[in-house]
């Protein structure tokens, strides 16, 4: 016998301010600065992902049994 379960959640959460969305970005740009100096360091961009898309499907594809990857 398999037990089962359900939750549900409510979002209760309030949006955040526009001081504590500033003050989060401030903290990751902190946490990367100089990250490009470091060699073999590759900050994952937009512009990386978008030149790497195909390539990411495609290895995907050989995990997920669900895509079919054509050859």
């Amino acid at each position: 016998m398999t037990a089962l379960a359900t939750a549900v959640y409510e979002n209760e959460e309030v949006p955040a301010s526009a001081e504590a969305n500033a003050a989060y970005l401030q903290n990751m740009q902190h946490q990367l600065k100089g990250a490009e100096k470091l060699k073999g360091t590759y900050p994952f961009t937009l512009h990386n992902s978008v030149k790497a898309y195909r390539l990411n499907k495609f290895l995907h594809g050989l995990v997920d049994p669900n895509i079919a990857v054509v050859f």
